[in-house]
């Protein structure tokens, strides 16, 4: 009796690669979050020696064209071409932590072969404006936009315009964001409540501003730094209300003064 043997399933896709951890001598385990096949574990063999042509192929936050062959716990990288790897993000450590926290956003939030092609797309826009030469602030901007959209993407979108508890417009000062509740809440209804984080309208603004314009419209807003780290000051509690833990890369951004310093005005 012939024994047929086992054919072994090989596609070829594109891919954010989120994370990496060597593994024995030579290998390295990816995470890797995949244009048509979304977050999927793979192991890459040998990467890792000297003379291997994939080693440089592999970093984390590379765009890869990447071959796999289809395992049980882990798909195998058969082969592997760098598309884009971000290089001046990479080797500024300020800017390294922004990509690595969009990476971190993305393996956070997606379950394993969850697909979604417009985060994917999202995702590589972003480190590419976090690539390019621009102002700090501009970066910082992007970053936000990219935190939106996945919010919006999966379905968790926060209520910025109108209150949550009554629906009114906000019109005043002394308003509250409330993860809880997804959203803010005015200045009435926010008395005797606890929890939550004070918003300014100026902040209120700037964040309906990101939710509904295009990157080439959001470029040129003109705002406070101020106001921009309060809007990730909200975002980050937020996001890690969603997830009841907290970022890692996450940290490092607390305070977009301690990455540079600047002050007043800033037009992006």
């Amino acid at each position: 009796m012939l024994i047929q043997p086992k054919i072994v399933a090989v596609y070829t896709t594109e891919a954010l690669i989120l994370k990496t951890k060597d593994y024995g001598e030579a290998d390295r385990i990816l995470t890797v979050f995949t244009k048509d096949r979304g977050k999927i574990g793979a192991i890459a063999k040998g990467v890792r020696r000297m003379e291997s042509r994939k080693g440089g192929n592999v970093d984390q936050l590379n765009y890869v064209l990447v071959s796999l062959a289809e395992g049980r716990d882990l798909h195998v990288v058969t082969e592997v071409e760098s598309l884009a790897s971000f290089h001046r993000l990479k080797n500024e450590l300020n800017l390294a932590v922004l990509g690595y926290y969009v990476a971190e956003l993305i393996d956070r939030f997606f379950a394993d072969e969850q697909v979604c092609y417009s985060i994917f797309r999202s995702a590589l826009m972003t480190l590419s404006r976090l690539d390019k030469r621009s102002s700090f602030l501009r970066k910082i901007l992007a970053l936000r936009l990219f935190e939106l959209d996945l919010l919006e993407e999966l379905g968790f979108n926060p209520q910025f315009r109108s209150c949550v508890i009554c629906g009114l417009p906000i019109r005043h000062e002394g308003c509250v964001f409330d993860a809880s509740q997804g959203g803010v809440i005015c200045r009435d209804c926010a008395v005797g409540r606890r929890g939550g984080i004070a918003m300014e309208l100026e902040t209120l603004r700037l964040i309906r501003n990101l939710q509904s314009r295009a990157w080439n419209d959001v470029k040129r807003v003109h705002c406070l730094n101020a106001q921009l780290n309060q809007v990730g000051d909200s975002l980050k509690y937020y996001l890690e209300w969603l997830l009841e833990r907290k970022f890692g890369s996450l940290e490092l951004l607390s305070d977009i003064s301690c990455l540079e310093k600047i002050n007043g005005s800033v037009s992006l």
